[in-house]
């Protein structure tokens, strides 16, 4: 008789403040795919790299499982600067 073990299972690496490509080749390089894409704005991550991941970062998952990310646009512009500029545009276009 040969009793299974289940699955392997691997440990989530660390993703935060990387981009898209790095994550997925590191999550590649230890049996695990890149999952869905979420996008918010961030004050403290820069735009384009990897606020957090779900399941988090050190957990143990089954191989082959994927892990969702969620991806930093930036800081959340302010809506104030952009009236200004608006603004001018439009005197100008006006005049």
């Amino acid at each position: 008789m040969v009793v299974s073990e289940g699955p392997e299972m691997v440990r989530i690496p660390f993703l935060e403040n990387l981009t898209l490509s790095a994550a997925k080749l590191k999550l590649e390089n230890v049996g695990l795919k890149l999952g869905e894409k979420k996008y918010r704005y961030s004050d403290e991550v820069e735009a384009d790299k990897i606020i957090y991941s779900q399941p988090f970062a050190d957990e143990l998952i089954p191989r082959n499982s994927s892990v969702d990310v969620v991806v930093s646009l930036g800081k959340l512009p302010q809506v104030s600067d952009k009236r200004e500029e608006y603004k001018s545009l439009l005197d100008q276009l006006n005049e």
